[in-house]
């Protein structure tokens, strides 16, 4: 019986029947009107000029003399091209990922297997076959490298043989761990530097940094990329002023390389290769019990020296290992018999070159995720009941800053050399505006670095903390400060913000804010715990930085016990 193989777009492999007599293969393929001769060596071997899709070809076997041994007529081959349906991994994580392709035309299922990098031809694990264009692929291991292969195959109408392609579609896969302690380490006007650590090779790892405005529900995945090497980098092109939310996918750099042979004979070729390796295959009229593998280098001159032992083998393939990159080496196989007249040795020569890196395609599909907001150009860094410090970032080139005052009444100009100017004097509930501007001259003409409206206010008055009949909670009372100098303020318009941190070496975080509150119950406390609560105002603008401190601790049973209420200037970064 004749068995089909495998199949590409215009080619079958056949297992031919073991007819010792058989000498030449006449083959009528009935659908192309085409008929052809091939020498039959026996075993298997390939046929070449069929076309994609279903065809019917009749198979002759003759003898030296021309006459007929055996015939299969109406055989049946459907041939599959499935080389412009390149398979796409999605949803890619430290230990899966979903692998999705395109429908090939005459097929009714997939062959999916995958194995890893480093190891043989020989080593490829079924995963399935799949009716869908579609399957998931889990326990894998982080960081190592995969090849993943998708075949097409269908049956035909008659006796159900399955065909299926020879190669399909291979692509790479590096299952990847999520960065870990994404954080902002700088923050600028417009543009904030991002921070990370990651497992893996520095030297193979590649990052994909992407923004969106804090809030946004746009599609990570339609939205534009940066392809960093490593961190930290530098995001641009942001507002000032304004939250953005940033995303870090961990990826790999996938080597670009190529390989360059010549041999002395048809009957010996590389089957594989990889940065360093090659897998050689060959065959011999020679049936010696084993083979003697030999390696030199061969380009440049310089490196040329005696041939050294490979390896003795029975196969007919064997791998080389520990080969250079852009260095050519010649391969010589000889077959070791003593038998007069044996075959003469076979000669490959092999060239690996690389060539750099390009983009990685696939990083994994989660990534960490850190929201932050931009600083103004110009920006409050402390403000107080009766001043208030400014500070801006520095323009390039600039020698000198003025900075102006306007209250409404007067107008006052200061030149500065830093980029920071405290206010002092200033009446509590009176609003100004500063202005500051930059020079590249002792004298001018100076340029606009930005401009804000402050309001002078004094911290909240008699915090005070009283326990609730909820375990592990509290409450929060205070007054708002005196608004006597300006009438038109009332309780209802000013701002309270509460904040909370551990320990006197921690960083507050809010727990609410709001306009006219003056109490607030805290949940969620833990025990044998140490506590400072804050409650900072503001009547308009930036809320004022000394606020109303108080320190509470909590023990074993939740019970609190309060400290003394107190004004301290903290300052805190909004």
């Amino acid at each position: 019986m004749v068995e089909v193989l495998s199949v590409t777009s215009n080619s079958a492999r056949i297992k031919w029947p073991s007819e010792k007599e058989t000498n030449n293969i006449t083959i009528t393929n009935q659908s192309l009107g085409q008929k052809s001769n091939i020498k039959f060596k026996g075993g298997i071997s390939d046929i070449t000029g069929l076309s994609v899709g279903p065809q019917k070809i009749d198979f002759i076997g003759l003898n030296k003399l021309g006459s007929q041994i055996w015939t299969f007529k109406n055989i049946e081959i459907v041939c599959l091209d499935s080389s412009n349906c390149l398979p796409v991994i999605n949803d890619l994580t430290k230990d899966s990922c979903s692998l999705q392709w395109s429908k090939v035309d005459f097929a009714s299922s997939y062959y999916v297997d995958i194995r890893k990098k480093d190891q043989s031809i020989e080593n490829w694990q079924k995963v399935g076959i799949f009716t869908e264009l579609t399957c998931q692929i889990s326990r894998l291991e982080s960081g190592t490298h995969y090849l993943v292969r998708v075949r097409a195959q269908t049956n035909n109408n008659t006796n159900k043989l399955v065909f299926i392609e020879e190669k399909g579609n291979v692509i790479p896969l590096t299952p990847l761990s999520i960065v870990s302690n994404l954080s902002v380490s700088q923050i600028f006007s417009t543009s904030v530097e991002l921070n990370w650590d990651f497992d893996g090779n520095k030297k193979e790892s590649q990052f994909k940094v992407q923004f969106r405005p804090f809030g946004s529900v746009i599609d990570w995945n339609l939205l534009p990329h940066s392809i960093v090497d490593k961190p930290p980098y530098l995001v641009y092109g942001l507002k000032n002023n304004e939250q953005y939310e940033f995303r870090v996918c961990n990826g790999i750099k996938e080597k670009v390389m190529s390989l360059t042979s010549s041999a002395n004979s048809e009957d010996i070729s590389v089957s594989e290769f990889g940065e360093d390796w090659v897998k050689v295959k060959w065959n011999s009229k020679d049936n010696s019990a084993k083979y003697v593998l030999e390696t030199r280098s061969s380009w440049p001159p310089s490196k040329r020296k005696e041939w050294t032992l490979v390896t003795e083998t029975s196969e007919k393939t064997a791998k080389i290992s520990s080969l250079r990159v852009h260095e050519a080496t010649t391969i010589r196989v000889t077959p070791k018999t003593q038998k007069s007249g044996a075959a003469s040795p076979l000669f490959l020569e092999v060239l690996i070159g690389l060539f750099g890196s390009k983009e990685s395609s696939i990083f994994e599909s989660v990534g960490a995720t850190v929201h932050t907001k931009t600083k103004t150009a110009l920006s409050l860094a402390n403000l107080s009941e009766n001043s208030a410090t400014l500070v801006w970032e520095k323009v390039p080139n600039a020698v000198v800053y003025k900075v102006t005052k306007k209250d409404g009444v007067e107008s006052l100009a200061a030149p500065v050399s830093q980029t920071e100017f405290k206010a002092l004097s200033l009446e509590p509930l009176q609003t100004y505006q500063f202005i500051v501007e930059s020079s590249k001259a002792q004298r001018g003409p100076y340029a606009p670095v930005g401009s804000i409206e402050v309001t002078p206010i004094a911290p909240p008055q008699n915090l005070q903390v009283s326990q609730t009949s909820i375990k592990g909670s509290l409450r929060l009372d205070w007054q708002c400060p005196e608004l006597s100098s300006n009438p038109k303020l009332s309780e209802e318009n000013i701002w309270f913000r509460v904040e909370k941190k551990i320990g006197e070496k921690g960083s507050f975080e809010i727990i609410t804010e709001g306009k006219g509150i003056l109490s607030v119950e805290v949940f969620h406390l833990k025990p044998n715990t140490n506590y400072v609560f804050r409650v900072c105002c503001k009547a308009k603008g930036e809320y004022e930085s000394e606020g109303a401190n108080i320190n509470v601790s909590t023990d074993k049973d939740l019970s609190i016990s309060i400290g003394m209420a107190v004004t301290t200037k903290t300052t805190t970064t909004t």
